[in-house]
C-alpha cells in the first residue's frame, strides 16, 4: 500500500476542489516503470515514485496541465504527448551534434513530471543526479534547458502547488507558480486553458 505523504494528501484535497481530474491508482497492483525509463534513470525519486503508485491520472479540468503518471510513462500511442516529448522537439530543433549532446546530457539529469503543452510547452521536471539533486525546476519553449528553480523538493512542490489551488489570491499562494510562465500558472490554478 502507498503512504501517502502530507504533500500527497494536500495536493488530492486541493486539486480535487479546484476541479482537477485525479484518479487513484490500484494500489495492489505494483508500479511496473517501463525498460526505457529503468535503463535511462535508474529508479526516481522516492517522493514522485510514491506519488505515481498513488495516482494513476492527475490533470487539470481542460486537461491543459497533467503530472506524468505511470500510464503516460508507458503510452504506445504515437499520436499521444510522449512523457520525453520535450526533450524530442529540442532534439528535432538541433543544429547540430554538440547541441543534441548537450541536450540529451540535461535530460538524462532531469525526468519530466507536469507537462503544458499549450502555450509555451512549459513543463517542470525534478532533477535526478548532480547538482541539485531532488529539486523541481521549471523549463519553457523555446529554450528548454534553461530552467528555474520551483521547489527544493518533490515534497515541497506538491505542498507549494495545493496552496497555491487553495488560495490563487492569497499572497504567498501563487508561490508554487511564482517563477512559471503567467499562461501556465493560470492554467494551473483555473483549470482551464486560455484563448
Amino acid at each position: 500500500m502507498t503512504v501517502v505523504s502530507a504533500g500527497m494528501a494536500a495536493f488530492i484535497a486541493a486539486g480535487a476542489l479546484a476541479g482537477w481530474r485525479i484518479e487513484r491508482r490500484d494500489e495492489t497492483r505494483r508500479l511496473t516503470l517501463p525498460p526505457d525509463v529503468i535503463e535511462r534513470y535508474g529508479s526516481l525519486p522516492p517522493s514522485y515514485e510514491a506519488f505515481i503508485a498513488g495516482v494513476n491520472r492527475a490533470s487539470s479540468a481542460d486537461d491543459g496541465v497533467w503530472f506524468v503518471c505511470e500510464p503516460d510513462l508507458d503510452e504506445r500511442d504515437p499520436k499521444a504527448f510522449a512523457w520525453n516529448e520535450i526533450e524530442k522537439m529540442a532534439l528535432a530543433s538541433a543544429t547540430d551534434a554538440a547541441e543534441k549532446q548537450r541536450i540529451t546530457s540535461f535530460w538524462d539529469r532531469h525526468f519530466p513530471i507536469m507537462m503544458a503543452p499549450n502555450g509555451d510547452y512549459d513543463y517542470v521536471a525534478i532533477v535526478v543526479t548532480g547538482v541539485g539533486q531532488g529539486s523541481v525546476v521549471h523549463g519553457f519553449a523555446p529554450e528548454w534547458e534553461e530552467v528555474d528553480r520551483v521547489a527544493d523538493s518533490f515534497e515541497n512542490w506538491l505542498l507549494m502547488l495545493a496552496h497555491a489551488l487553495r488560495e490563487p489570491g492569497a499572497p504567498a499562494g501563487p508561490l508554487a507558480l511564482r517563477v512559471m510562465s503567467r499562461s501556465l500558472a493560470e492554467r494551473v490554478v483555473t483549470g482551464h486553458g486560455l484563448e
